[in-house]
Formats: structure tokens, C-alpha cells, sequence
């Protein structure tokens, strides 16, 4: 029985461990899924804006969703979940060395966290993460708090032991509910989505949205950017145009921008971009900025029966649309390569990146985006695909798929 292991249990590695297990049920060449994931819980990052900013608006059940009942019905010699995150990969030997998130036992000690797995064949799906979900050292010795839009990068030292991803929200939450100023630095849509959602809080904390380009929402249509200006305007959001954020010093409270201005905030939260979970993976497999590279059918260039998924691909619409798009093919060449098909003609799929649509809401009842040959979608479109939940009843169906 030929193993699968897969690295990352998002919204790439979940649905893609669950088509292979569903394909064992009908085919006789069955495979082994070990999947291996730093935290226990699947987190719904689509819902991130407004979970941070409205505690209130879910329930943490609806959005921290546990990843190993999601798999209790298929057979147990078919499928393992491993706690843990990868450090290193070894591609000739097939190999891969995880430090498990907690040792055997206490008399096992911090030699017994870290095991190989070997494969068969390899799915990189680590995704990415953003600056506010990294924990950066203060003046004072101590960490600014996280605004964990994503999950945090594993950490490399086995103490102290990692603070839990509810924690780190239920922290972001209360130190948001207290600010009565706040400075969002970047503005693509998840800086929007927080600038709404935060413009709706009732006790009315001051906004400023910093963007370093000419305009908000700056890889959209001018029509997209346009609409979000004046929703952001007349929800009292103050933005400012080409200027980028250089420090911030949260002992002070003072966001520093390029152009030597300082402004006061109790709260300041990045959301400029996103980077690669790609630490433990070699440069040879990697682009200029940390990227998998891979070719049209997801296989990581250069390497043998390694394919990647999501976010952590050189491919530059990281949108959870794009990497649900990307499992189903990674799933499916797999099926045929292992099924012993690879090679026959019309058999694998490829993937065609395009123009990525994308809804983008600003508040509960707001919001702007980008739709078919860039069209601007009504406030109340987007208030009815994303804005009342951010998809939120998706969330467990993933898992439990």
C-alpha cells in the first residue's frame, strides 16, 4: 500500500487527504494518508476579520473545527493524523523529519519529538502566514500582540510550549474591544474586511487604513477601488495613500511611516501580504521569494512523486478559492499515478490560473470586489455570498467532507 503524506490539513491538504480516502472504497490499489498538521483544529481564516474584530458574531466550535474526528470513518490502517510540523525534508532518501507537537510522555523528553515519516508520495500543503500572526519582540523584552488572520508558523524551539491559536484570538479579540485607535497597515482586502468590520464595533474606535499604493484594493479594477473608498468614507475610515509602515513601537503606541509621520494608536494590525510556510523545505525546490516552484499539473519542479497545493505554490492568487481549485487536481493526478495511468494521454489535469473573482466585504452590510471581465459587483451581492457569514457554515463540511 503505497503512503500518501501530506503536510498542512487546510483548505488544500483536508479535501485532498479526503478524495484519496474516499477513492480506497473503490479501487483496488488503496492508499496509506498521513497527514500531518501543527495544531489539532482547522481554522476557517476566511472568517478571520470578523472573528478578531466581533467575538460574538460565532461561536469558536463554528470556526476552530477538531481535524481527526473529520477522518474516524475510514479504516484505521488507511489513515494517520500526526500533530506536528515538518523541519526538514530529505527528496532522494523520500523522507521527511516532523517535530511532533508534544513528546510520547514526560520521560520521553525533547529527543522523542522529532520522528521521520517516509513516503510514497509527498503533497507540500503548509500554506502561508501573515505578519500579524508572527511574533515579533518588543522594546521591553516582551511580544506584541498576534492578529492571527492565519494560523502562526510553527515554532522551531520545543519551549515554552506554543500558546494555543484560540488563545492567541481570544487575546486579539479583548485588546481589540479596548482600542480607541486603531491603524491598519495595507490595503488589500483583508485590510478592508477589517476596516469594515472594525468601522461597525459600537464603541466607535478611529480608523486608519494605510496604503503604500495610489489607491485601496490596488491589484482590482479602479471601479472596485473607487466603490470601497467611499464605503470606507462614509463609515469614518480614514485612509492614506502612498505611504508604507516602517516601525511600530507598541510601548509607545506610534506607528511610523516612510515619510517620517507618526501616528498614535492603542491597536496596530498588519495585514500587507502574506509569506511562505516554507522553512523546511530546500532552496532548490523554492522561487526568488520562498515560493514552491511547480509546473501545470502541481508537481514540484525538479523532484520525483512531490506535488504542492494552496498557498504556498508560485502561483500569486493565494485565495482559498484557488487552492479548493488546486487539491481537486492534486488529488486526481494522484489517483491516476497511483492507479499506474500517469502516463496515459488526457488522464491528468492541469491547472489554469487566470483572473481570480473575489468578493471583498466592508462591514455586515457593505462591500466591493471583482466578478467576470472585472465587473463590480452591488453592495447587496456581496453582503449575500460573503458578508453575512464569510461562509462560515463551510467550515466543518471541509473536514468532515
Amino acid at each position: 500500500m503505497p503512503t500518501v503524506l501530506i503536510l498542512g490539513a487546510s483548505v488544500a491538504g483536508l479535501p485532498i487527504a479526503h478524495a484519496l480516502l474516499k477513492n480506497n472504497t473503490s479501487s483496488s490499489n488503496k492508499t496509506k494518508v498521513i497527514l500531518v498538521n501543527p495544531s489539532r483544529d482547522f481554522f476557517w481564516m476566511i472568517a478571520a476579520p470578523r472573528i478578531l474584530t466581533k467575538p460574538a458574531a460565532f461561536r469558536a466550535e463554528q470556526y476552530l473545527i477538531p481535524i481527526e474526528p473529520g477522518f474516524s470513518g475510514y479504516p484505521k490502517e488507511e489513515f494517520e493524523f500526526v500533530h506536528g510540523a515538518a523541519r526538514a525534508v530529505d527528496f532522494p532518501a523520500k523522507t521527511v523529519s516532523v517535530a511532533l507537537s508534544a513528546p510520547a510522555s514526560e520521560a520521553d523528553g525533547p529527543a522523542a519529538r522529532t520522528i521521520e515519516y517516509g513516503y510514497d508520495h509527498l503533497v507540500l500543503a503548509t500554506g502561508s502566514t501573515t505578519p500579524s500572526s508572527i511574533a515579533t519582540p518588543t522594546e521591553s523584552g516582551g511580544h506584541a500582540v498576534l492578529y492571527p488572520f492565519k494560523p502562526p508558523p510553527p515554532s522551531t524551539s520545543p519551549s515554552p510550549p506554543p500558546t494555543s491559536l484560540g488563545d492567541l484570538i481570544a487575546t486579539a479579540q479583548s485588546r481589540i474591544s479596548q482600542a480607541k485607535r486603531i491603524v491598519i497597515g495595507g490595503a488589500g482586502p483583508i485590510g478592508l474586511e477589517t476596516a469594515g468590520e472594525l468601522a461597525d464595533l459600537p464603541h466607535k474606535p478611529s480608523i486608519t487604513l494605510i496604503s503604500a499604493a495610489a489607491r485601496v484594493l490596488p491589484g482590482s479594477t479602479e471601479g472596485a477601488s473607487r466603490s470601497a473608498e467611499t464605503q470606507l468614507a462614509s463609515k469614518g475610515v480614514y485612509v492614506i495613500t502612498r505611504r508604507k509602515v516602517v516601525g511600530y513601537s507598541p510601548e509607545e503606541g506610534v506607528v511610523r511611516l516612510d515619510n517620517g509621520e507618526t501616528l498614535s494608536t492603542d491597536v496596530y494590525i498588519p495585514t500587507t501580504g502574506v509569506l511562505p510556510n516554507t522553512s523546511y523545505l530546500p532552496a532548490g525546490v523554492l522561487d526568488e521569494k520562498g515560493w514552491v516552484n511547480v509546473d501545470e499539473e502541481l508537481r514540484v519542479r525538479g523532484v520525483e512523486n512531490v506535488y504542492a497545493a494552496g498557498d504556498i505554490t508560485s502561483y500569486p492568487a493565494r485565495l482559498a478559492q484557488r487552492a479548493g481549485e488546486q487539491a481537486g487536481i492534486v488529488a486526481h493526478n494522484l489517483v491516476v499515478e497511483i492507479g499506474g495511468g500517469g502516463a496515459a494521454a488526457g488522464k491528468r489535469k492541469r491547472f489554469a490560473p487566470g483572473r481570480a473573482m473575489m468578493v471583498v466585504p466592508i462591514g455586515a452590510a457593505g462591500g466591493t470586489g471583482e466578478l467576470w471581465f472585472g465587473w463590480v459587483p452591488f453592495v447587496w451581492l456581496v453582503r449575500l455570498v460573503k458578508g453575512r457569514d464569510f461562509f462560515i457554515a463551510k467550515a466543518k463540511s471541509l473536514v468532515y467532507s
